[in-house]
């Protein structure tokens, strides 16, 4: 579609969601009239593109709308500790899901933390039962598991810290709202997208990685640990985070569209 719009002079534009774009965009970027990209350092990936333009990666808008209300009482949840967020995208993540599981016995005794995690509808019976079947009395970390959430916004802003894959969307919105990560990249994502979304993030002092085949309790409960154990490190994790957010990327990539839609008036007028 894009080839056949620019061989009839029809204005283009082609969004790259992640770091560096794949076979597709690659191609494409050479004959639109504008490639968006989602990060600073993505244009380098783009030689041949006519004009880049830095628009982030848009997520919906709805995450910044929702209830201000005590979103500690609303997940269940206890105020004045740290919140970790593990989830591994809309479907779960096995991986993740296993290796957070473990960490009940590691972690049971800390008084001053809360794990939220978002297992995905398929692994959540799973993982219940191995989390339940851990604890003991008098456990004092709280650690609740949740098939599904639709307000990531309402928990997003109560977290310190996140767990997750390094998903073009997951980094968007940890991004936005200036969340550090413990970042576990899929490994087989199509020429390592989700490793380099990764590594902008560990760049910018941002996120710390362990890779997907190292992931297990104990390398979790470590980056966790050590982690939130350094206040200092984890305000800067924070800044870094937040610079590297554009929570108005959808605004300034429709801007893009309407712009690039404009260059059709301009060469009818050009033809006449």
């Amino acid at each position: 579609m894009i080839l056949a719009a620019a061989r009839a002079s029809i204005p283009t534009l082609i969004h790259e969601q992640n770091l560096s774009p794949g076979l597709t965009n690659s191609i494409l970027s050479r004959y639109a009239d504008v490639t968006a990209v989602s990060f600073e350092e993505s244009p380098e990936h783009f030689g041949n593109a006519k004009t880049i333009v830095v628009t982030g990666n848009p997520i919906r808008s709805s995450l910044f709308d929702e209830p201000d209300e005590d979103g500690y009482k609303a997940f269940g949840l206890e105020p004045g500790r740290r919140t970790v967020l593990i989830f591994g995208g809309s479907q779960g993540a096995m991986a993740i899901n296993t290796a957070s599981a473990g960490l009940l016995p590691l972690m049971r005794h800390r008084a001053d933390l809360n794990i939220f995690h978002i297992t995905g509808e398929n692994d959540n019976k799973r993982v219940t039962e191995l989390i339940n079947g851990q604890r003991k009395d008098p456990d004092t970390i709280v650690y609740r598991t949740v098939p599904y959430l639709e307000q990531m916004g309402r928990i997003y802003r109560i977290s310190d810290l996140a767990v997750s894959r390094a998903g073009a969307g997951t980094i968007a919105e940890l991004t936005a709202f200036g969340l550090p990560a413990v970042l576990i990249p899929y490994p087989y994502a199509p020429g390592a997208h989700q490793a380099r979304n990764a590594g902008i993030m560990r760049s910018k002092g941002a996120a710390v990685i362990i890779e997907n085949s190292k992931l297990d309790a104990g390398k979790l409960f470590e980056a966790i640990d050590a982690t939130l154990s350094d206040e200092a490190g984890l305000e800067d994790m924070k800044i870094g985070s937040r610079a590297l957010g554009r929570p108005a990327a959808a605004a300034d990539l429709a801007r893009a569209v309407v712009s690039t839609a404009n260059m059709r008036e301009s060469r009818i007028s050009e033809e006449k």
